[in-house]
């Protein structure tokens, strides 16, 4: 069945939120986080692919998961022919399916959390899909009033998230909180207000 998401995949990437958010994410991406050209990547809840993308040339492979059809069809649209094999799609659900183990030297995961039912599992599956010394990046909505989306719908999970209740999990995972900050705010019209985003990076010890 088609979510909202399959709906606007085809101009998703033309909303100038999408933009301004997308550019903000690469500048603090960059600040921290040193890509290694051998490096397994997963972008979980990829979408379009912009981070994705961003990265691609720089590491050895990136799996991209969605639960899209329609955000997927539109990645492998924009994956450039000199890099199709370092790339793989898969649908895949969080809340229903496991991540592989040991796998990645970097997970990404950004504006995904709040649309994923159970927030200390997925970062379980995240610890297990990681190699030692693996990277977890999460981009998200900082806690908000439920005001953020303008039509809410049954993926909605979480209007936004408490970064110490981020930190505590990262603990009681045993990952190693590198940084939580809030970097961002995304500026939604209908309710003329501006909504902080969070930067969150945990290592695998």
């Amino acid at each position: 069945m088609n979510n909202r998401f399959d709906t606007n995949a085809q101009t998703w990437d033309s909303n100038p939120t999408t933009q301004l958010l997308h550019k903000a994410i690469e500048k603090e991406f960059d600040i921290h986080i040193r890509c290694d050209a051998n490096w397994h990547v997963l972008d979980y809840g990829a979408g379009t692919g912009n981070l994705l993308l961003y990265i691609l040339p720089k590491v050895a492979h990136i799996t991209a998961m969605d639960n899209s059809d329609g955000m997927l069809t539109v990645l492998q649209s924009k994956i450039p022919t000199l890099y199709s094999h370092k790339v793989q799609l898969l649908k895949h659900h969080a809340d229903t399916e496991e991540l592989p183990k040991d796998a990645y030297n970097l997970i990404m995961s950004s504006m995904t959390l709040h649309h994923i039912q159970n927030t200390k599992e997925f970062i379980i599956q995240c610890y297990n899909a990681l190699k030692p010394g693996g990277l977890l990046v999460l981009i998200d909505l900082c806690k908000e009033d439920g005001t953020f989306h303008k039509d809410l719908d049954s993926t909605i999970h979480h209007f936004g998230f408490d970064l110490e209740h981020v930190t505590e999990i990262f603990t009681s995972v045993r990952l190693k909180t590198i940084t939580i900050h809030e970097f961002y705010a995304i500026y939604k019209e209908h309710v003329n207000k501006h909504f902080p985003v969070f930067f969150a990076i945990a290592q695998k010890q």
